[in-house]
Order: structure tokens, then C-alpha cells, then sequence
């Protein structure tokens, strides 16, 4: 996939089974189609980065494979999905092993998780950047984040309240609240997620400028080491460090 942000992301879904055996082979049709991705587009770059998927579920001797091989190619960053297990201890645990392997000159993105508890968790050990549906997906069922607390938009009290209820969008709770009752879902799906991003982008500021201002931060989860000034601004370059 592929977004203004000039980032492809080689995706290629894995299979979620019990079977370690199954899971395996999905990794290596991922590692097959990873590696014709990336050559492919290192024919015609366009001025964008392509990241690698490094998948293998829970399972650490497939997160290794996964590693290995495709730390051996020319990517431009690395993306880690696939299933992390329970947020929380396990994903800390999975995130703990695969960063301090990956090369410490490119980017590290976390595919699919970006609530503020794992954001936490995870930029100390090492990951830059973050996506989820989340923020969005709540706002489409009327919930708003908002501080101190979110606003669930349908309930009778935002009714009569004429004034915007953000900055960001120039509409009262009250005309939010009606196209939610009134299930004109065509205009309230679109109009809810804008007040959803902005409201994302500060929740995650404060926590991640305290994380990253603090010696105990450590930069691709070497423990005990400090984040060096500008260490994530070089991760950065100009066009991402894409070849040709």
C-alpha cells in the first residue's frame, strides 16, 4: 500500500492459525512476495520508501526468520505486524526482541496499534511511528476523543448545546447530535472522524514528548542507552533514503 506520506508498505497478509506449520508457509509466500515488491519498485522508485512486513505471529524462531531474511534486503524501513497476541506483557515481549535486530539507520513502524498505552510502551523500545483505525472507528459510533474525557456524542446532553464542541470543526454538538439520532450517517461518519485526529495527535504529543525528553528512553531497545538530540529527525532524510 502506498500514501501521501511517499511510504509503500510490501503487505501481504498471514495467515492466522493454530497450525505452526501453516503459519510458516504464510510467512515464506510473504517473504516471496515482500522481495518481488521490492524489486519492482526499485526499478521505479517515484521518491518513495518501501518498508518491509516482518511477520511470524507469536512465534520467535519465525520472527528470527523474518528478520533475517528481510534485514538482508535493501528496504528502506521496517514494519512489524501480524499478530502480537494480548496488548500489554506479550507485545512488549515481541517488540523487546525484534527491535534491537533491526538495522538502527532506518525507521521501525508498528502496523495497526497506535492507542496511547502501547505508544507508551513501545517508543522506549525503539518504534518511530504508528497507524490505526482506531480513533476513526469510534467516531463512526459516536464517540469522540476529547479531554478530560470522551464524548459520546448521542447522548441527550450534547442536544442542545449550540456551540462546536472543537476547534477543528466548525459544527455545534447539537447539529452532531441530530445527524447521529437521525441516522444520516452519510455526513456524522464523515464529520466525527475530523474532530477524532486532531484530538489523537495531542493525546499523543505530551506522552511522547516527556518519552523522548527523558535519559531513560532507550533508541532500538538497547537498554540503558539515551536517545541522541535529533535521533529520530536522521531517521527522516530527504526522500526517506530511497534508492536510484
Amino acid at each position: 500500500m502506498s500514501s501521501a506520506t511517499g511510504v509503500r508498505v510490501a503487505c501481504k497478509l498471514v495467515l492466522t492459525s493454530r497450525s505452526v506449520q501453516r503459519l510458516k508457509e504464510s510467512v515464506f509466500l510473504s517473504h516471496r512476495w515482500e522481495a518481488r515488491s521490492l524489486r519492482e519498485h526499485l526499478q521505479d522508485p517515484r521518491q518513495q520508501a518501501m518498508y518491509a512486513v516482518i511477520h511470524g505471529g507469536t512465534d520467535r524462531e519465525l520472527r528470527q526468520l523474518s528478520i533475517d531474511y528481510l534485514t538482508s534486503l535493501p528496504f528502506d524501513g521496517f514494519a512489524m505486524g501480524g499478530s502480537f497476541g494480548k496488548l500489554g506483557d506479550e507485545l512488549v515481549d515481541i517488540i523487546s526482541f525484534m527491535t534491537p535486530q533491526l538495522p538502527k539507520d532506518r525507521p521501525n513502524h508498528l502496523l495497526g496499534i497506535a492507542d496511547l498505552p502501547s505508544i507508551r510502551k513501545c517508543v522506549p523500545l525503539g518504534v518511530d511511528t504508528f497507524d490505526s483505525a482506531f480513533p476513526t472507528r469510534i467516531a463512526r459510533h459516536g464517540c469522540l476523543l476529547a479531554e478530560p474525557e470522551d464524548i459520546k456524542i448521542s447522548n441527550s446532553k450534547w442536544a442542545h448545546l449550540h456551540e462546536p464542541i472543537s476547534p477543528y470543526l466548525p459544527y455545534t454538538a447539537a447539529y452532531l447530535h441530530h445527524l447521529f439520532k437521525a441516522k444520516v450517517r452519510c455526513n456524522a461518519s464523515q464529520l466525527l472522524p475530523l474532530v477524532a485526529f486532531p484530538r489523537c495527535r495531542s493525546r499523543c504529543r505530551s506522552p511522547l514528548g516527556a518519552l523522548l525528553a527523558t535519559a531513560s528512553v532507550c533508541p532500538r531497545g538497547a537498554p540503558g542507552a539515551a536517545h541522541p538530540p535529533g535521533c529520530l529527525q536522521r531517521l527522516w532524510p530527504d526522500k526517506l533514503g530511497v534508492r536510484g
